[in-house]
């Protein structure tokens, strides 16, 4: 929290400041989450972000940008078919072996976020009329509660008793069953933290000076921290029911193989419309104009 009001109340400074460009971008459209438990597959999703910034520069090439960006970010993960054990105690009292075995069982994930950048813009120019730009630095990553949707085709869960031994696949009123096209619902807490971000490409002017810039590029959001705001349990995929209603979902992330940092990242293409208040803009924009020549009228000779 006290990182969190550092940042605001920098940013607050910075924004009394007169900018030299203000920006609003959109970029975009792939995601993940960066979440990889054992025995499964991330998959990428669409995403993207839409903010606008202000680039303090200082000297030719070198500035300072911040500003506010909301985005949305999506995931999957997909689980290789199995079983997991999980040790549990029954509606009884006794003690089993808690088994679900899974065929097609899948996770999907989506996020909203808003982030605060603090970039380092680096700019040179290619030619008279397009340069080149990178950005480099870190965002403050304030993100909302992770949503998960969870399905599997074929879900068969068991009951094995070491002390009978003895194994119950087939008793529905006591929470062993299979059940097709299962789908369950469930919400986890993420933490604030920080992303890395990189971002670069190329301006072009828009009229005939500098004042109004279209930016065309690539960018690439990445977790540099586990996002997760607890460690979960080390629990079963899905809930054990003795009365036989329908399994609710756990989530891979309160199991025992699901104890991997959440990271997502984001990557894909920029682009960004500026507007450059400061006066070597409009004196750049003079400068491509061609000279005008100036003619002196030829004096007639007397007569």
């Amino acid at each position: 929290m006290k990182n969190l009001i550092i940042l605001i109340l920098t940013l607050s400074f910075l924004g009394s400041v007169e900018a030299q460009e203000w920006r609003i971008a959109l970029s975009g459209p792939l995601s993940s989450m960066g979440y990889k438990p054992s025995n499964s597959n991330s998959k990428l999703m669409a995403g993207g972000e839409l903010g606008t910034n202000y680039t303090f520069l200082f000297g030719k090439h070198f500035g300072i940008m911040t500003g506010v960006e909301a985005g949305i970010y999506k995931g999957r993960t997909q689980l290789n078919d199995g079983t997991m054990s999980t040790n549990m105690i029954d509606d009884q009292g006794s003690a089993f072996v808690y088994k679900v075995s899974t065929k097609g069982y899948e996770e999907t994930y989506q996020m909203t976020a808003l982030s605060i950048p603090f970039m380092l813009r680096f700019r040179t120019n290619l030619t008279i009329d397009t340069y080149w730009y990178l950005d480099a630095g870190v965002k403050w990553f304030m993100p909302s509660s992770l949503i998960i949707h969870a399905k599997d085709s074929s879900m068969n869960t068991s009951g094995y008793y070491p002390n009978w031994n003895v194994e119950f696949n087939n008793v529905p009123n006591h929470g062993f069953s299979t059940t097709n096209n299962w789908k369950g619902n469930r919400e986890e807490a993420l933490q604030m933290g920080l992303m890395g971000s990189v971002s670069s490409g190329f301006g072009f002017p828009l009229g005939g000076d500098w004042t109004k810039i279209l930016y065309v590029g690539f960018f690439a959001n990445f977790g540099v921290q586990d996002f997760w705001k607890t460690s979960g349990t080390t629990g079963a995929l899905v809930s054990y029911e003795p009365n036989g209603a329908m399994p609710q979902a756990n989530g891979l992330h309160n199991t025992a193989s699901g104890k991997v940092p959440l990271q997502p990242f984001s990557f894909g293409i920029t682009l960004k419309l500026g507007w450059d208040f400061s006066k070597k803009a409009k004196q750049k924009g003079k400068l491509n104009e061609a000279p005008k020549e100036n003619h002196k009228p030829i004096s007639q000779p007397k007569k």
